[in-house]
């Protein structure tokens, strides 16, 4: 009966996953946008940052073998992309990722079978409460994740306890306050779906008309917040990586002359420590202490 449940929880998951899908190509269709160029680089920023801390650890831990671990891991895409890295290929890294989805566990181990990926390993658990033994990893990594749980603090308690004496943790979340986007959206009207009579599902969850952090984000924080929960959990924050000025989507794609000079005040951003929070997102580098 168990496992019943939980088959048709995963079903109706992924049901509301396809719906969701559907709905983003009607939206592509009536207005007329081809790609999503600035949920690209969104999307290639945060993977910039993972690969610059991921890449900063490994030449702290040369010549020795190194165990990674991905919490919520999806489809397996941030290890396979870190283990197919050419600086890293002489390394002896060994992968395992977790995810509460079988059918994702299931595609990833297909994927690592077919491109004969020997030292990558996936499994199905729980990041809040998982089976595996105290201090194992040298590396956590955990990408868009905590925003997504009702006790985010709970995987971070494990995510500590499995880490090795001055391992680190990558964590990427959401962040609730940023400053740019309540700037822009009091100074520039910005049509949104609803009002050009589409399905806007980015806005179920907080009604933005320019930033949404909808759809299924239930822990939401502040960098200052996530920053006081790292600390609370034993954490030592080393560093914290600005994401893109906005979260991207197809109403910032409909401006391309406003997303060029958020893309240039962006960049330049990144030099400025006083524009953390000028931020969609933050990459956060937390070292468990020796």
């Amino acid at each position: 009966m168990r496992k019943m449940n939980s088959d048709m929880s995963e079903i109706s998951f992924y049901k509301k996953i396809f719906e969701r899908n559907i709905i983003n190509a009607k939206n592509a269709i009536y207005g007329r946008h081809a790609g999503n160029y600035t949920k690209s680089y969104e999307t290639w920023k945060m993977i910039e940052n993972i690969l610059s801390c991921f890449q900063d650890e490994l030449k702290r831990k040369r010549d020795r073998t190194i165990e990674v671990l991905d919490l919520g891991c999806g489809d397996g895409y941030h290890i396979f992309l870190l283990n197919s890295l050419k600086e890293e290929a002489k390394e002896k890294i060994y992968f395992r990722g977790i995810d509460i989805s079988s059918l994702n566990v299931y595609s990833a181990t297909e994927i690592a079978k077919s491109i004969e990926a020997c030292n990558v390993n996936f499994e199905v658990g729980n990041v809040e409460n998982l089976a595996l033994s105290d201090s194992c990893f040298d590396i956590v990594l955990c990408t868009d994740v905590i925003e997504h749980l009702v006790n985010p603090e709970k995987c971070l308690t494990e995510m500590i306890r499995l880490l090795n004496p001055g391992g680190l943790a990558i964590v990427t979340t959401t962040n609730r306050d940023n400053k740019f986007a309540k700037i822009l959206k009091r100074l520039i009207p910005i049509r949104s779906y609803s009002e050009n009579k589409q399905v806007d599902y980015y806005s179920s969850g907080q009604k933005d008309r320019f930033f949404d952090i909808g759809h299924g984000h239930i822990s939401v924080k502040s960098m200052d917040e996530w920053i006081d929960i790292f600390r609370d959990k034993g954490f030592i924050i080393e560093d914290i990586k600005r994401g893109s000025m906005l979260f991207g989507g197809y109403r910032c794609n409909i401006h391309p002359i406003l997303f060029a000079l958020t893309l240039i005040a962006d960049r330049i951003s990144d030099y400025c420590s006083l524009m953390k929070k000028f931020s969609e997102a933050h990459t956060f580098k937390l070292r468990k202490p020796l």
